[in-house]
């Protein structure tokens, strides 16, 4: 097989040579990704290049650039597909490693879907996102000033605590929304999602998304059961959750505004939890007002001072990110990262997309050095974890760089991102900053190697670790409700007229939020911008292994043993650590991932526990709380026990 690339804008053209569309052999197989891994990482490149230079430089010009670029990337990916599916047919008899290659490039396109189907799916897709980032509303007691989109709610929501005025937003956010993204034209997209996923031999689009986790080389394992699984992982965090919500109903009912407003063991009307739902899958922005030792600064509050006080910039907070990898005996970035990253937002003019912060692999074939991240930073701790983060992300590139391009990825959907927020923690201790960068927080830490003072939690500590959790836990939550929403849609137990209450029912279930006045039958409050989005259940599985690899390391820097100081662990220096780490993230995507967590973890399977131990003096400390308030952890009677 030959591909070419003849000028631009890109044509490619897929000349057939020596494969016949009988069973092709292993040889066959292997000589053909040889052939086609330099060509994959081209097209991935051009695609790349022209992403980047549209969201660090926002015009009319780069955007048209870089959706014509993605346009021709897919339509390669589409070729490729082909071209397995003629002559590769028997893909399911190689060997491991061939079979999760093939497995991967036979489901990248569309199949056999025709062209008038799939130039009708992106054209609802696009409808909308497009009538849903259009969607507006008036000012409170103000009907001449309308036009308030969703970064302005974001502010009103964040300020603004009248209760009528909340509710107004709320209300009139979801009328609005509701009314100009079309339930109809939804259905229509999901329906040919399903169509497309079928001619790639799914059930429907959920199986197709979910199959990212089939470990591949298990023949028994199917969607249903996967599903099931995750149900049973929220299961167990469940009763924490409870925990953390009836902490915040009890700490709103304090406003004497709300206190009639909230049933003592009820859900939360929608409006009052702020933006969460609307535009946001955390609760941090009720820290401030509810954090439970209203005097005592958590590491996120008084290691943004240090870091001011010291004169830290946003390149020098790379550079010591930089060095905290290095300390574990992992690659210092290449010279292309200095060149090509971008750290703040510039000053020279240009419009840049600065959210989300997001790392880039460009794609320059097995031994790459471009990789980059784009961050409009700023001197603060939320940047600080942000740029481990996305330095996590550089690590995991580097070091799986020289395998074949289906193998540069995560062992599964949750693994990146998994690695990414691993290294957020142990850089967000006192012990970090102070016997690290040498920056005082204002706490007593003993620098002796794997030497915790006390395994008496303080109360900068239960602020830490309540911050974190008003991020983490309602994010499951979140994630919860909506797939299982979605799910149901996909798999067509759920119909159009039924969208609504399904959707409020879901919500009240896992969140214990409600809407504060009825929702129509034939509403759709679900349009939310992620409704056209894959999966989140990568997400809802990466802040499990980020616990779980986190624990597991500081154990083997003998840190990890004692959940009430888990979230004191600092494994700065570690090269036993390190060493796990690079087997973690060189074995990339060329094993099945439970093999891959068991060399870093020492468990097969996917566990809560490293999560919970790591919150356990939070849980126990808001446990004490709710039972001298006589405040119980259920909402609408329905108490879950631990």
């Amino acid at each position: 097989m030959v591909l070419l690339h003849i000028g631009l804008p890109l044509v490619w053209l897929v000349l057939s040579a020596g494969y016949s569309c009988t069973a092709s052999s292993e040889d066959d197989a292997l000589e053909y990704l040889k052939n086609l891994e330099p060509q994959l990482s081209h097209a991935c490149n051009l695609e790349k290049q022209a992403a980047w230079n549209y969201v660090t430089n926002v015009t009319e010009e780069t955007k048209a650039l870089a959706a014509a670029a993605s346009l021709e990337f897919l339509n390669f990916q589409a070729t490729v597909q082909k071209e397995i599916l003629e002559n590769f047919s028997n893909w399911k008899l190689y060997s491991s490693s061939l079979k999760r290659q093939f497995q991967h490039l036979s489901i990248i396109g569309p199949g056999s879907m025709s062209k008038a189907d799939q130039d009708s799916m992106s054209l609802l897709k696009a409808k909308l996102d497009s009538d849903y980032a259009s969607t507006t509303i008036c000012e409170y007691k103000n009907p001449d000033n309308c036009g308030l989109g969703l970064g302005h709610l974001d502010k009103i929501f964040n300020t603004i605590t009248d209760y009528d005025e909340l509710e107004y937003y709320w209300i009139s956010w979801y009328n609005a929304m509701s009314t100009n993204v079309n339930a109809s034209m939804y259905s229509e997209y999901m329906y040919y999602q399903n169509i497309l996923a079928r001619h790639n031999g799914f059930s429907d689009m959920s199986e197709q998304w979910l199959t990212e986790f089939n470990p591949r080389d298990s023949p028994n394992w199917s969607a249903k059961e996967f599903k099931k699984e995750q149900i049973n992982l929220w299961k167990e965090i469940q009763p924490y959750y409870n925990i953390l919500h009836a902490y915040l109903r009890m700490k709103i009912r304090e406003n004497p505004n709300y206190k009639d407003k909230i049933e003592k063991t009820g859900s939360i009307p929608a409006h009052l939890v702020r933006g969460f739902g609307l535009s946001r899958s955390s609760m941090t922005q009720y820290y401030e007002t509810t954090k439970p030792f209203p005097d005592a600064q958590s590491i996120m509050e008084s290691g943004t001072k240090a870091l001011n006080n010291a004169g830290y910039t946003v390149p020098k907070i790379v550079k010591v990110s930089e060095d905290f990898f290095n300390s574990l005996g992992l690659s210092r970035m290449t010279d292309l990262f200095w060149e090509n990253s971008m750290f703040e937002d510039p000053k020279d003019g240009r419009v840049v997309n600065c959210v989300p912060p997001f790392e880039w692999d460009m794609c320059n074939g097995k031994d790459n050095k471009d990789f980059r991240i784009k961050v409009c930073g700023e001197v603060n701790m939320d940047y600080m974890t942000i740029i481990h983060h996305e330095m996590g992300h550089m690590e995991y590139f580097m070091e799986y760089t020289n395998e074949n391009y289906i193998h540069r990825d995560g062992a599964n959907p949750g693994f990146h991102e998994g690695v990414g927020n691993l290294f957020s923690l142990p850089i967000s201790t006192p012990r970090h900053f102070q016997c690290v960068l040498g920056l005082d927080v204002g706490r007593d830490v003993d620098c002796q190697p794997n030497d915790i003072k006390s395994n008496i939690p303080t109360p900068e500590d239960i602020n830490y670790l309540y911050e974190l959790a008003l991020d983490k836990f309602p994010f499951f939550t979140y994630v919860i409700a909506l797939e299982q929403w979605r799910f149901e849609v996909f798999e067509e137990t759920l119909t159009i007229n039924d969208y609504n209450a399904r959707w409020w029912d879901l919500k009240q279930k896992y969140q214990g939020i409600k809407p504060p006045a009825p929702r129509p039958d034939i509403g759709f409050d679900a349009a939310t911008r992620i409704i056209t989005t894959p999966n989140y259940i990568r997400y809802f599985n990466s802040y499990i292994l980020q616990f779980q690899f986190y624990e597991s390391f500081c154990q083997v820097a003998g840190q990890g043993d004692d959940p009430r100081t888990l979230h004191q662990c600092d494994f700065t220096g570690s090269v036993a650590v390190g060493d796990k780490v690079k087997e973690l993230l060189a074995a990339g995507f060329t094993k099945p991932w439970p093999q891959i967590l068991e060399r870093a973890t020492g468990k097969m399977d996917v566990s809560v526990q490293p999560l919970l131990n790591f919150f356990k003096p939070l849980f126990d400390h808001l446990s004490q709380v709710l039972e001298k308030a006589g405040e119980l952890p259920c909402f609408d009677g329905k108490k879950i026990e631990k």
